[in-house]
């Protein structure tokens, strides 16, 4: 016998309501701390540390990469409430910069969301080296990435 729509329509509502409810907090307090932290983080000793990856040559590229974490549509919502053109935040090698960035940002971490569904379904421990392999993957990627381009750059002169 199938369930009656009115119940399963019920305890649907309920789920989405109470993940929009929860979304909603994250998204507005995820955006309150990058608005109001990001300007003032000053991450110029930081700047050696991740310069071999190609895309840190400018503090604020570099500061808002823990911010991904929160939610990587919060950096574009930020950049665009500042009227800051992203292309401006390049200084030389431009396009290879902007290319390492955007690799790195797609490979890295997902947001804090997908981190809690992988803890509630495979554990903390699953979790940690989800995430340890996701950031040694991205930095890989964008390692080799910048400096083969740069070698065959040199070599095609």
């Amino acid at each position: 016998e199938w369930p009656k729509i009115e119940i399963l329509y019920g305890k649907v509502k309920i789920e989405v309501v109470h993940f929009i409810k929860k979304i909603s907090k994250i998204m507005f307090f995820s955006t309150c701390i990058i608005v109001l932290i990001l300007p003032y983080l000053n991450v110029k000793k930081f700047v050696p540390f991740f310069s071999f990856l190609g895309f840190t040559q400018n503090e604020n590229i570099l500061a808002s990469l823990p911010f991904t974490l929160l939610s990587k549509e919060n950096l574009v919502m930020y950049y665009s409430m500042k009227h800051i053109d992203l292309t401006t935040l390049w200084d030389t090698h431009t396009s290879l910069m902007a290319l390492c960035y955007l690799m790195y940002i797609a490979l890295t971490v997902p947001c804090v969301m997908t981190l809690s569904a992988i803890k509630n379904e495979f554990g903390t421990r699953f979790l940690c080296v989800s995430v340890f392999i996701m950031i040694f993957i991205s930095t890989l990627v964008c390692f080799f990435l910048y400096h083969g381009i740069l070698l065959i750059h040199f070599f095609l002169g």
